[in-house]
């Protein structure tokens, strides 16, 4: 499903790169993608979007072949704003500068969204799980760029494997972990346990297919 909804994207931004070509971005634009103060509009535009879905912490998934105009709208918020600071040399050279702030933060909201959706003593608060869920996508997404700057910017082969194998990881990836998602569902263990387990053998069983049966092989 996100490979479609990725198809509508990538047409509406060539249609929108074409329009461009006659009537370029403003400079505020710009500035306010690359601003410090970037998450005082990327967190509202992102919580209406989160809102209005059924979703209570991250965007909803659909698998049919209508458009969900909402999920599609929450989407494009990200993909629009990476596309516009693509390039940027002060957004690449900045952001993310303060990832370990960026973690800290998205710790503590990660919780709020889990507690609200998961305590049934307490009153569900939809407004309060939209804002937690809106804040931490950019908590992580501005922590996590800044990490993989600070960590992996030089040349490393593990790296590099990994990452060619993203692909088949992405495709494979499902029907692996519902299995394995079965197999553990009446385990009498902790969930953060069983998650650890079928993110474990799940990863080791796709990169040693792709190992084996995909990078080295004409589908490869």
């Amino acid at each position: 499903w996100f490979r479609y909804d990725l198809i509508y994207l990538i047409v509406g931004f060539l249609l929108l790169a074409e329009m461009l070509k006659i009537l370029p971005l403003p400079g505020v634009i710009y500035w306010l993608a690359k601003s410090r103060f970037r998450l005082l509009w990327l967190i509202p535009i992102t919580y209406w979007a989160q809102f209005s879905m059924g979703a209570n912490f991250g965007p909803d998934t659909t698998v049919t072949l209508e458009p969900d105009w909402v999920k599609l709208g929450y989407y494009a918020i990200f993909f629009g704003y990476g596309a516009i600071c693509f390039g940027n040399s002060d957004f690449i050279n900045k952001v993310g500068q303060f990832w370990p702030v960026y973690f800290a933060l998205a710790i503590p909201t990660f919780c709020i969204g889990l507690f609200l959706m998961e305590d049934k003593s307490i009153e569900y608060n939809k407004e309060i799980a939209s804002l937690a869920g809106s804040t931490y996508s950019w908590f992580m997404i501005f922590g996590m760029i800044g990490l993989f700057r600070k960590l992996f910017s030089k040349d490393n082969p593990l790296v590099r494997y990994i990452s060619d194998s993203a692909y088949w990881v992405y495709l494979a990836h499902l029907s692996i972990i519902q299995l394995l998602q079965i197999w553990v569902s009446n385990w009498n263990l902790p969930n953060l346990i069983k998650i650890l387990f079928v993110s474990l053998v799940a990863t080791s069983l796709l990169l040693l297919s792709y190992r084996y049966l995909i990078r080295y092989t004409w589908i490869g």
